[in-house]
């Protein structure tokens, strides 16, 4: 690719039957933070499980181009205006500290921010977290073309994906710091989960509001 990068450079939206839809209104607010790309959006026939569809998406962001960026996002997210100006000015910033991390998340789940906030002060930025196998929150992962490859390559990670159809931000995020890859994490978030709430996919949970957002980008 030509020219100024842009982040991310590929994409894919991972989406499943909600009793009310959201993928419409998804696609509506990453368009209005600036992300005029194609996307590919998954969707089986039957139901496989999130972790194992969130796998396929990669594994077709691999297969199908050669960006050297790729975001994996579910279907009940809502972004930050400006949010893509935002991640191309602060992934690129953050030059080889981001390109050898395994994931980076513009959306920050409270157990994660208490996490942040007990290590450090949390102040504007990308902040590591140790929480590993106990982490929440996979609405948004941004991959590192390498990191991608690395994690579908590996022994362990398919092993976990034989024995596990949900719970994509336990072991994607778990197996990243095993094999020494940061998890990075942005406060404020960039994405809102309030289409989501309530509303699963899985099965039903009650509404919660999404802490650590910002409308607007900056």
């Amino acid at each position: 690719m030509g020219g100024r990068m842009s982040l991310p450079q590929a994409r894919a939206i991972t989406t499943a039957p909600r009793g009310t839809p959201t993928l419409d209104r998804s696609i509506a607010s990453l368009r209005a933070a600036g992300f005029d790309h194609e996307l590919a959006i998954l969707e089986d026939a039957e139901k496989v499980g999130a972790f194992p569809n969130w796998v396929r998406a990669v594994r077709h962001l691999l297969d199908t181009t050669d960006a050297e960026w790729l975001m994996v996002l579910q279907d009940d997210t809502s972004w930050a205006s400006g949010s893509r100006a935002v991640l191309e000015r602060e992934i690129l910033a953050l030059g080889e500290r981001a390109r050898n991390a395994g994931l980076l998340s513009p959306f920050l789940g409270n157990k994660i921010a208490r996490e942040l906030a007990q290590r450090n002060s949390l102040h504007p930025g990308w902040h590591p977290s140790q929480l590993g196998y106990h982490s929440v929150g996979a609405l948004c992962y941004i991959l590192p073309r390498q990191s991608a490859a690395q994690l579908l390559a590996d022994d362990v990670f398919n092993g976990l994906l034989r024995e596990h159809r949900q719970n994509i931000d336990r072991w994607v995020p778990g197996r990243f710091l095993e094999l020494g890859r940061e998890t990075l994490f942005r406060y404020p978030s960039l994405i809102n989960h309030k289409l989501g709430s309530g509303n699963s996919s899985i099965k039903p949970k009650k509404p919660h509001d999404t802490a650590h957002w910002r409308a607007v980008a900056c």
